[in-house]
């Protein structure tokens, strides 16, 4: 079980936790739990009961496109403003926990500081 998130900072700067659970009961129990939250199902329906059946179901639904799970599809269009927004917090507000002098706005609490690079 695990909440990493897949961009930048998440890999360099937030803290994350992850946990193993060595209980195939429980695993399943709580997999059952979520997936029928998503899929407005009881958890106890047959379908959630392999993995395999459950990721048919979320794909069935998505195939619909009339229930709560649905298709990503971006277009990839994101317009000028929005480019520059995005690139703006990424770049500047976001801080990613990278170090050296192509980084070091990010990080304005250390200016005026040396290294012992």
């Amino acid at each position: 079980v695990g909440s990493a998130g897949v961009e930048r900072a998440s890999f360099t700067n937030d803290n994350e936790v992850s946990i193993a659970v060595e209980s195939k009961t429980w695993v399943q129990k709580l997999r059952k739990k979520i997936f029928a939250e998503f899929l407005l199902l009881d958890p106890s329906d047959p379908v959630l009961e392999s993995p395999d059946s459950a990721f048919g179901e979320w794909m069935r639904q998505a195939d619909l496109g009339t229930e709560r799970v649905r298709h990503y599809n971006p277009n990839g269009d994101v317009g000028l403003v929005n480019k520059w927004l995005s690139d703006g917090i990424y770049n500047f507000v976001e801080p990613d926990g990278r170090c050296g002098k192509d980084h070091e706005d990010q990080w304005p609490g250390t200016w005026g500081y040396e290294t012992s690079e």
